[in-house]
């Protein structure tokens, strides 16, 4: 998520700044290097927006690859634990616990919502203009190997995305 987080606090990540991410992508661009980035949706502070908001950075910040996950409160975590108390787990299934698939309630959202808000990220990242976009994008900010590079990363992610894999999306 872009936004701060009590949960990502938890999680002790202090190191990630958002209002960094942008200058950081440039330089690493400048230093010949491709950058990815991971999203993860369905933090206690996220609404709605999180969708659009997520989207917009990653097409702004021109980073080449994304890898986008739904918050999954594994049992045993301090989140689990959390969500449990508050009656917020919706599966035990742990063949459902694979980031890629809603087992809570959110608390700004429905799980629908937050299912689909998600889908919709992976959909319009690795859609044909998305891959176009930033294959153009290595080719300007980073190097000619780069953006055949990122060419073909986008056509195998998107051709395992149309079949299922890895995120169901």
């Amino acid at each position: 998520s872009l936004a701060p987080s009590r949960l990502w606090a938890q999680q002790d990540k202090r190191q990630n700044s958002v209002i960094q991410y942008g200058e950081a992508i440039r330089r690493v661009h400048e230093e010949g290097i491709m950058m990815s980035g991971g999203f993860i949706f369905g933090f206690d502070e996220d609404g709605l927006d999180v969708f659009d908001h997520t989207l917009e950075f990653m097409n702004t910040s021109r980073l080449d690859f994304a890898a986008c996950h739904i918050l999954t409160p594994y049992p045993g975590t301090p989140v689990y634990k959390q969500f449990e108390d508050e009656g917020r787990i919706l599966s035990r299934d742990l063949g459902h616990y694979n980031t890629y698939e809603v087992v809570y309630k959110p608390r700004q959202m429905s799980p629908e919502q937050l299912q689909e808000g998600f889908r919709r990220v992976v959909r319009e990242f690795w859609s044909w203009r998305g891959m176009m976009r930033r294959s153009w994008t290595a080719l300007t900010d980073v190097d000619p190997l780069s953006s055949v590079a990122s060419a073909f990363t986008s056509f195998v992610t998107r051709n395992n995305l149309s079949q299922g894999l890895p995120t169901h999306a």
